[in-house]
């Protein structure tokens, strides 16, 4: 039976406070999750972060003439290891049954606490990138891809962050109360010192979406600066808007988490948390020649084909050998 897997499934409660056990998931101190739910986590998870991502990454690589923005190709990196953290107990059949042990929950937890901080930063690295391209163009200036400092450090940056996360909850956690079973999803430290880490993203997004307004308002009255800037190495207006909007998901994910954090067993902000990564591949492997490349174009078309009509002379032709 699948369910008799202690190290790997919850026990399911079967008393009366629990109907329908055979979909529900309960943790020690009561509270219950759909296995549905749970279902759906991890598939976002996986799909758009281990799948969905890597497979824009590897068509970038492999498919000639595809080029992409180099802070977008790390704005996607970032996303691969925010699943990957998510799905660490997952994979080391951990995720549930007994508590894992202590150092796997704080390794966990405080990857989880440094992706937090990464992905958002790696967003803002790639915003800024357009914002200094632009005010070169705008300033007529020619040295958009000769930043090189600046860009090495606007790359390093989200890592940078996140080994800074990484190390600072890890060692908080080392010598505090870390469990999975607060959430079931995945390890958290219980102490309200990280409460500041999705307060901390919450900020850098909220940079993103001024500094992409800045970006839209500046366009808007210099449309000559935007041409030039195609020409040259900046990313084309679709670019900015998907990362406007990626942006902006992001931003109220974080919004609608809060909400509803504070309601008991809530899977909703855990469900928003794990589509992240999806969105990400929905948003940016959705472009046309990345479609063409997966061949999504040419299948999309066959499918659209209406049939040929046939003519009447045409019939005439087969009928001597229909009469035979």
């Amino acid at each position: 039976m699948l369910f008799d897997l202690p190290s790997f499934y919850f026990p399911l409660r079967e008393d009366d406070g629990y109907p329908g056990t055979q979909t529900l998931l309960a943790t020690s101190d009561g509270r219950k999750y759909s296995l549905g739910g749970v279902v759906i986590f991890f598939f976002l998870q996986i799909f758009g972060g281990q799948i969905g991502v890597p497979g824009i990454l590897l068509t970038l690589y492999i498919v000639k003439g595809l080029r992409r923005h180099p802070m977008l190709v790390n704005f996607l990196v970032t996303w691969i290891i925010y699943s990957i953290s998510f799905c660490l107990l997952l994979y080391l059949g951990k995720q549930f049954g007994p508590e894992p042990k202590h150092a796997l929950c704080d390794i966990q937890a405080s990857l989880i606490y440094g992706t937090a901080v990464m992905t958002p930063t790696a967003g803002l690295s790639f915003v800024l990138s357009l914002w200094f391209g632009l005010q070169a163009v705008a300033e007529n200036r020619s040295d958009i891809p000769n930043h090189k400092l600046r860009d090495h450090m606007l790359i390093a940056a989200p890592y940078a962050t996140f080994v800074g996360f990484v190390l600072f909850t890890a060692l908080y956690g080392a010598s505090s109360s870390v469990s999975r079973n607060r959430y079931l999803f995945y390890c958290t430290i219980n102490s309200r010192i990280v409460n500041v880490v999705p307060g901390i993203a919450a900020v850098i997004m909220l940079t993103i979406i001024v500094f992409e307004g800045l970006i839209a308002y500046k366009l808007y009255h210099m449309h000559k600066a935007f041409v030039s800037m195609r020409s040259n190495s900046g990313p084309p207006l679709h670019m900015i808007i998907r990362v406007a909007v990626f942006s902006i998901y992001s931003f109220l994910s974080i919004v609608a988490c809060i909400s509803f954090w504070s309601k008991t067993g809530a899977e909703l902000p855990y469900i928003i948390q794990a589509s992240l990564p999806t969105a990400a591949f929905v948003i940016f492997g959705t472009q046309r020649d990345i479609l063409e490349a997966w061949g999504v174009i040419r299948l999309w078309h066959f499918l659209r084909r209406k049939p040929k009509p046939v003519r009447i002379d045409e019939i005439s032709k087969f009928k001597p050998v229909l009469d035979s």
